[in-house]
């Protein structure tokens, strides 16, 4: 049986401010903010901010393990991602470069590499179920 990473728990409390927001997952604390145009104090990234940091995070791990897997020499990755509302649609943006002296067939693979688990969890949609619970 393959191992899973699954559930995440992540748990989120808020902060003095308006909406600062701190959130922890695994032994990390991390904040979450809201510019000011939507009542925040941009202490922190917005969390459009981290589900597209996620992706960059995620495709660039994906293309490190596969080069390497492959022993093709793909050097730094330097990753874009630009997140619009184009007619009611989110879209998000992804420009990748490499260092490394790639051939147009390796370009060709790892533009199918980048497309990542987080990106595609992403196009799937997620179920969520709320609740409302008695604090602890």
């Amino acid at each position: 049986m393959q191992e899973t990473n699954l559930p995440k728990i992540v748990t989120a409390t808020n902060e003095p401010g308006p909406i600062l927001t701190q959130i922890k997952i695994r032994n990390h604390d991390i904040l979450c903010d809201e510019e000011p145009l939507y009542g925040g104090n941009d202490d922190a990234p917005d969390p459009y901010d981290y589900i597209i940091a996620g992706v960059a995070g995620c495709s660039i791990f994906s293309l490190r393990q596969f080069a390497q897997k492959k022993g093709w020499e793909i050097g730094d990755i330097n990753m874009v991602l630009t997140y619009d509302s184009i007619d009611g649609e989110d879209v998000v943006k992804k420009e990748t470069s490499f260092s490394g002296d790639l051939t147009d067939e390796q370009r060709k693979v790892l533009l199918r590499v980048v497309h990542c688990g987080t990106e595609k969890m992403l196009e799937r949609g997620m179920k969520f179920i709320n609740t409302i619970v008695e604090p602890e």
